[in-house]
């Protein structure tokens, strides 16, 4: 048996380096970058085998996220806007209207109590509304954090 030639060893190396690359930037592409209409790709469970393979190959499509919903005027909400950052600050309620009652030392019954709420990559800060008017409605103050103009293509906050 005759061992394969060192060119062609270095050249098979290369091309599998330069090939993997590729796929690597093809990835990186796709998850930086909103598609402008379209659907986002289904969960793998749900693709077929060449469907997987091309999601595997050439990344994943991620459609630009929207803002859904704002916040009703019952919860106060408040938008700020610095610099790349918008969020909704829904102040905590004098009197919250809680399921059920919470011991004097527990989170939410000091004033400064604050929950932080960031979406996932590709959501919108819509996507927390009604995670918001809980924590509201138990006391603390929530910040639905997000990047202006992720979620809309013509400036509008996210």
């Amino acid at each position: 048996m005759r061992l394969p030639r060192p060119r062609a060893v270095v050249l098979a190396v290369l091309a599998a380096v330069v090939l993997g690359n590729a796929v690597v930037y093809a990835h990186a592409w796709r998850f930086t970058q909103f598609v402008a209409e379209g659907r986002r790709t289904p969960n793998p469970d749900s693709l077929s085998a060449f469907g997987r393979l091309g999601a595997l190959l050439t990344g994943v499509n991620v459609p630009r996220p929207r803002l859904r919903a704002t916040p009703d005027a019952s919860m106060n909400a408040e938008e700020l806007r610095v610099g790349p950052i918008a969020t909704w600050v829904l102040p905590r309620r004098a009197d919250p209207s809680r399921d059920a009652p919470l011991p004097d030392a527990a989170i939410g019954n000091r004033p400064g109590d604050t929950a932080l709420l960031f979406h996932g990559y590709g959501g919108a800060r819509s996507d927390l509304i009604g995670e918001g008017a809980w924590f509201q409605a138990h006391g603390l103050t929530a910040v639905r954090w997000a990047r202006r103009r992720s979620s809309a293509p013509s400036g509008c906050s996210g």
